[in-house]
């Protein structure tokens, strides 16, 4: 399955403010729900077009989901994720690290996943 395949994330481009015409800095607006049972959903904004990557980690520090690697233009964007791998299987229950990146920027959290 390659990081472009949105079986199972799904990435939608939005404005989540109407209020503002386009972001002007990079920022993660949300990652919910947290603990999360069925799907996550997290948000975002990009100031200008730029390499984009969101990668789930295990409490070892191991990419278990490429979510998205690549391109995108600047906006609001809206990624959905179904709580699975990189081979589709659902996720043990537990606490995963999640990094999304742009250009050099980098944001983490940390995410509960309750089966």
């Amino acid at each position: 399955m390659g990081w472009t395949d949105w079986t199972h994330a799904r990435v939608t481009t939005g404005v989540l403010n109407r209020n503002e015409k386009s972001p002007d800095e990079f920022f993660l607006v949300t990652c919910s729900p947290n603990p999360l049972n069925v799907q996550a959903t997290f948000e975002y904004s990009l100031p200008a077009t730029g390499g984009v990557r969101l990668y789930i980690y295990n409490a070892l520090g191991q990419v278990v989901r490429r979510l998205m690697d690549e391109t995108q233009s600047s906006g609001y964007k809206r990624l959905l994720w179904d709580a699975t791998n990189d081979q589709g299987r659902h996720l043990s229950s537990g606490a995963y690290l999640y990094q999304l990146e742009f250009g050099a920027q980098r944001l983490s959290g940390k995410i509960n996943l309750q089966q």
